[in-house]
């Protein structure tokens, strides 16, 4: 199957509106107990916290489908104008908090795999992977020292239970913005932002080869033909890949620093799976990014 993006646009949004007059807050507050409005608005959740004299609205601007960035605007009007028609005061544009802007990239079930096993090995600056499931099926990135959600790469298909895994994945820009940050929606710019938080990723892929186990003995087979690995060097990890992938009893230290040396040549194990595959890691993500 050829890899091809299926889809580009901004999943989920949260934006807010100010309450600056004290019969919009009463109304706000009596309609939302605890906090929350009963139902939806236009699909929408909706939430007052009357602290900080805040409505907020979360939920995806077009039913369905991600939205192009061109129809954030009219989604927007259509959302005011169901709060109205709900009961609820507009108020005032406090900006939007929370935009996640996502490429989908359609690609055989094997590769999609290979790809998820290949970005929870990247190294990039200030941030770290966390990786849910084996073979992954969720790659988060988060802050170095934090736990704070920058981006995440996920098996969109089995999530929604519409292909099979490794068949869809989504790239996605979880862009949480500061009070001094917030944006109109008409300010919004999901391309920069996704390019921003994925280009450090590629730049962190660009020659790094995803192998499945036959493949990547061939590999470094031929490259010792070829005068690029030692014997000895390719004794050992080789060695490595037979008996990590039948008993996976290698010391955790051990196990680190082959996976270290066998990027250190651009190459990144895919493991759980036996199909002979091999995926151009910062291609991958080169396509996600250019999918704006």
């Amino acid at each position: 199957m050829t890899t091809c993006v299926a889809e580009r646009g901004v999943d989920t949004w949260r934006f807010l509106r100010r309450m600056d007059r004290e019969l919009d807050e009463l109304i706000a507050a009596d309609a939302c107990p605890g906090g929350l409005f009963p139902g939806s608005v236009e699909g929408h959740r909706v939430g007052y916290m009357p602290g900080h004299s805040l409505l907020w609205v979360e939920g995806h601007p077009v039913a369905d489908r991600l939205a192009d960035p061109d129809e954030l605007p009219a989604a927007h009007r259509r959302v005011l104008d169901a709060l109205e028609a709900a009961g609820l005061p507009r108020g005032r544009d406090g900006g939007l908090s929370r935009v996640d802007a996502t490429v989908t990239v359609r690609c055989g079930g094997p590769s999609g795999l290979a790809t998820l096993q290949g970005v929870a090995a990247l190294d990039v600056p200030r941030m770290k992977p966390a990786v849910y499931g084996k073979p992954p099926q969720t790659v988060y990135w988060q802050g170095e020292r934090t736990r704070k959600v920058f981006a995440r790469v996920y098996d969109k298909g089995l999530e929604a239970g519409t292909a099979l895994a490794g068949e869809l994945l989504r790239y996605e820009d979880q862009r949480r913005f500061a009070k001094d940050a917030r944006r109109p929606v008409e300010h919004l710019e999901p391309a920069a932002d996704f390019a921003r938080r994925f280009a450090p990723l590629a730049r962190s892929a660009t020659g790094l080869r995803v192998m499945t186990l036959p493949v990547m003995q061939r590999e470094l087979s031929e490259a010792v033909n070829c005068g690029d690995y030692s014997h000895l060097e390719a004794e050992r990890l080789l060695g490595y890949l037979m008996l990590d992938s039948a008993w996976g009893r290698y010391p955790r230290s051990t196990w680190k620093r082959r996976r270290r040396e066998l990027r250190d040549h651009g190459l990144v194990l895919a493991d759980d799976f036996y199909e002979p595959v091999t995926v151009d890691l910062g291609a991958a993500l080169d396509l996600a990014v250019g999918a704006w």
